[in-house]
């Protein structure tokens, strides 16, 4: 018997379908300091979504990455849910929601959210759990090597009630 898909607060991050149509909804993402300025708001068969562009030859070590940062509640559970697709991604494609508290970084364990290789638009999400202390999280958008990925429908929501199925 299939679970009821969790009850959610609501979405924590700005602009997370990249449709702001003010500058401070599109200036809540950031590119990360010593990222590539390869990005890009593109209409693609009736989506708005970030594009990352990895050039040719890039070696699989460059990154390209934009981030958010929210504040969340230690203890808590969150569900992030998004959609993707790439093009001639020969090198990786993740989403990470790194959490911090008053005096550390809790970076989580494993290598975040892994992306297929597909020319399609995918669903992917995971559950992240904030620890104790945590006071505020950052969600990244990367893109290693060469390749275009495209991101949107981008969500981060606390779980309320039930058992998340990503």
């Amino acid at each position: 018997m299939r679970q009821a898909p969790p009850k959610v607060g609501p979405n924590l991050l700005v602009n997370g379908a990249f449709s702001a149509t003010t500058e401070k909804e599109r200036a809540a993402w950031k590119l990360s300091a010593g990222s590539s300025p390869s990005v890009k708001i593109q209409q693609m068969e009736g989506e708005t979504a970030l594009l990352l562009i990895g050039p040719r030859g890039a070696d699989p070590k460059y990154s390209i990455t934009v981030i958010q940062e929210m504040p969340i509640t230690g203890g808590k559970q969150y569900l992030i849910r998004f959609r993707y697709r790439n093009e001639a991604a020969s090198g990786v494609q993740r989403i990470y929601f790194q959490t911090r508290g008053a005096t550390e970084d809790f970076f989580p364990s494993g290598a975040g959210y892994v992306a297929q290789n597909t020319g399609e638009w995918t669903v992917g999400s995971f559950i992240a759990t904030a620890a104790p202390g945590t006071t505020a999280a950052t969600i990244w958008l990367r893109v290693n090597g060469p390749g275009r990925a495209w991101f949107t429908d981008i969500e981060v929501s606390e779980i309320l009630s039930g058992t998340a199925i990503p």
